[in-house]
């Protein structure tokens, strides 16, 4: 047999074992005589068998229990064990026969399965998803204690047997039967629905519906797997929100505006409409988050952003593109009476004062507009037409607009010119100063020089600062020229003190963007050290603007330093701009010119008189020192000596002389001051011709001391014109 065999006495004792049991045990026959075969079981069932043997035998109950006993390897195998007894005539039990069988891999087997189907439904019971097993008919078969959670359900017997499809909105149902269908035909469904919960909330849920697979390779049953993903759906949202919003204002982003822009321009070509563009550029800006803190221009964007929502329409859009620029599209607006009409609205509503951090700010804004007719432009073109009209408003002053006109693209491309023009100029080093004289206007005789700008055009020769005047708005390039001029200045300078030329001083004009960059006095005065140029020989002109906004404490410091180490600081333009007496207490400030503008017209316009006898009164009273620029007539001049002016610059004395000339005007200016003075004559006869080739600087019969004019032959090749721009632009 292939059983393990064995016998036991009625009193339960063991006396026979075949040989199967003796292989199974490894157990020999003569051991097995003595052996006590509870030895031979796992110590956890060695109660539980004795019990069910005692009980047989007491009962006389057949025997059978499985049982863990110990196999030849040292190992304890599951195996199956019964006994029936054997009866005499009488009734009575003598003898009891069993067999053992060897059950071990079955029971293996069953645990494995049973602990796979543990570890199946503890899996199903504890991920958050809702699973359920449907038939194929779409019946509910089983739900998942995550499915039972997520309904909502004490237990699944509500569910057993309901239509599953009947747990799905009505929108959705379509959808779903969908699924049910390519699962029973073996596919793999996946598909979003939108529920509401008990709560009243929205939840978004990713479903799939697939097919269980019987042993025929044809669906037997349906399991749908459903995954709330609320919070991801929430979460892309947000991601999907911050990629085209701003952060700060809740305005469309630059990403979206170039999207919809497209969108526009397609619904307008379909519809044969137009629309117009709107860029927008924040007035004085800069100076509000300088001046007030980025608190207050934060508060001053978020104003402006919400009352650009409320003068415009919903059909428009409002975007912020970044710093202080925004952008609306003002739909349906083909001419530019509808556009004016909506730029107005706009900047009436954005002219009412507001309120930013506990201060109230003015909300202005440059506008310039574009508008878009179908077949007419592409993006790029619309976008800059927009700019070119931006830049124009901005030229025009504060809180105005502009409409694109093509002449702005030539203005445009002038100014994109006179850049280029500077930046060739610097690479090719073309730039070079030439020098005015400044005159003693009490003592006729010459105090020092302005180095003003120059260039050398291949073609044209020498040419004045306004052929590259965009240059000097530009904040790089103005620092770069100032530089420039600068250094080459120090060059010169240090040329003529090696000559013994008895120049006074030579004034140079520093941009306000070096001022504000904090190192600007120790680079000059290292400079100054390394030519070995005394300090006195050298002035520094700025204007009152260096003093306004971001970085004006680097300014005070540059001009302190500059002046403890005997540089003169001299104000220019003096009432032109942000003219305040406070600078003047505030700042180490030596000498103030007064601008060539109240020159003109100086006997015939009472206003420009009274200004310039009230500034020469005002030096006279700080211990300041005064110059008048842009002198012409002798007339100007005699009327400046009379009224304490001390000293005088413009083309009656000379007109810009380049470095070489500097010598040969200096020593003309010395003798003819001396002739003049030794002789006490005021006019001469004499023509003294100074300075190289073009110069054309003369005395001039009848003039005051000193007094030097271009001379006639120079007027003639310049031409008229020329003559009065460089005294307009001699700066």
């Amino acid at each position: 047999m292939p059983q393990m065999v064995w016998s036991a006495g009625a009193d339960g004792r063991n006396d026979y074992f075949n040989r199967q049991w003796h292989e199974f045990t490894g157990i020999s026959r003569d051991t097995s005589r003595i052996l006590n075969v509870r030895n031979l079981l796992h110590p956890k069932d060695v109660d539980r068998v004795t019990a069910a043997w005692t009980h047989s035998l007491v009962s006389g109950e057949p025997f059978e229990i499985g049982c863990r006993l110990r196999h030849r390897s040292g190992e304890y195998w599951w195996t199956l064990t019964r006994a029936r007894p054997e009866r005499n005539a009488s009734g009575r039990i003598v003898r009891w026969f069993g067999t053992c069988t060897d059950v071990h891999r079955r029971v293996q087997q069953q645990r494995m399965v049973r602990e796979s189907d543990a570890l199946n439904r503890s899996i199903l019971d504890s991920t958050p998803d809702c699973i359920m097993m449907l038939n194929l008919e779409g019946d509910i078969l089983f739900v998942n204690q995550g499915g039972m959670r997520v309904l909502s359900i004490p237990d699944d017997t509500s569910l057993l047997g309901t239509p599953w499809i009947d747990l799905l909105t009505p929108s959705a149902a379509e959808e779903g039967q969908g699924a049910l269908d390519i699962a029973r035909g073996g596919g793999r469904a996946r598909f979003t629905v939108m529920a509401t919960t008990a709560e009243g909330m929205e939840s978004w849920w990713d479903i799939i519906v697939a097919p269980v697979v019987g042993d025929d390779s044809q669906p037997s049953s349906l399991v749908v797997i459903s995954r709330d993903i609320t919070h991801q759906k929430v979460s892309e949202e947000q991601a999907l929100w911050a990629a085209n919003h701003d952060v700060l204002t809740g305005l469309p982003n630059r990403a979206f505006f170039q999207l919809r822009l497209d969108q526009y321009m397609k619904h307008a070509d379909k519809a044969d409409s137009g629309f117009g563009l709107l860029l927008l550029d924040v007035d004085n800006f800069k100076r509000v988050n300088d001046t007030l803190g980025h608190d207050t221009g934060d508060a001053l964007l978020r104003t402006i952003a919400a009352r650009l929502k409320l003068a415009t329409r919903a059909e428009d859009l409002v975007v912020r593109l970044g710093g202080d620029e925004f952008a609306v599209v003002v739909a349906g607006a083909s001419d530019a009476d509808k556009i004016e009409a909506a730029t107005k609205s706009i900047l009436l509503k954005l002219g009412e004062p507001c309120s930013g951090t506990g201060r109230l700010l003015e909300c202005l804004a440059s506008i310039g507009a574009s508008i878009y007719r179908p077949g007419g432009m592409d993006k790029v073109e619309l976008l800059k037409q927009a700019d070119i009209a931006l830049y124009a408003a901005k030229d025009g002053g504060r809180a105005t607009f502009r409409i694109f006109e093509p002449a702005m693209r030539k203005e445009m491309q002038r100014r994109l010119s006179m850049l280029s023009v500077a930046r060739e100029a610097l690479r090719r080093n073309r730039i070079v100063p030439f020098y005015q004289p400044k005159i003693n206007l009490q003592t006729g005789r010459l105090a020092g020089f302005e180095a003003l700008l120059r260039w050398r055009h291949p073609g044209r020769g020498i040419q004045t600062p306004d052929t590259m005047a965009a240059a000097f708005q530009d904040a790089s390039l103005a620092l770069e020229i100032s530089d420039r001029m600068i250094a080459l200045a120090i060059k010169d300078v240090q040329g003529w003190i090696r000559a013994g030329v008895p120049f006074g001083h030579v004034a140079i004009n520093a941009a306000a963007a070096e001022m504000k960059r904090g190192d600007f006095a120790e680079r000059l005065l290292e400079r100054l050290a390394t030519a070995k140029v005394p300090t006195r020989c050298f002035q520094v002109e700025v204007t009152e603007t260096v003093f306004l906004g971001e970085g004006a404490d680097y300014v005070e410091h540059a001009l302190r330093t500059l002046s403890a180490a005997g540089v003169r600081i001299c104000l220019d333009d003096f009432g032109t701009g942000y003219a305040s007496l406070s600078h003047l207490k505030k700042f180490p400030v030596d000498i103030i010119k007064i601008d060539r503008s109240f020159l003109r017209d100086l006997h015939h316009n009472e206003d420009n008189d009274a200004i310039v006898r009230t500034v020469i009164n005002l030096g006279k009273g700080l211990g300041i020192k005064v110059v008048a620029e842009g002198i012409e007539t002798p007339a100007q001049s005699a009327y400046l000596r009379k009224h304490g002016c001390e000293y005088g610059q413009g083309f009656l004395f000379g007109a810009a002389v380049p470095r070489k000339d500097v010598p040969t005007m200096v020593a003309a200016m010395s003798a003819r001051a001396d002739r003049l003075k030794s002789t006490s004559l005021l006019a001469s006869s004499l023509k003294i011709e100074v300075g190289g080739e073009g110069s054309g600087i003369i005395a001039e019969r009848g003039a005051p001391p000193l007094c030097l004019r271009p001379s006639t032959a120079a007027f003639a090749r310049q031409g008229k014109a020329a003559r009065l721009r460089r005294a307009r632009l001699s700066r």
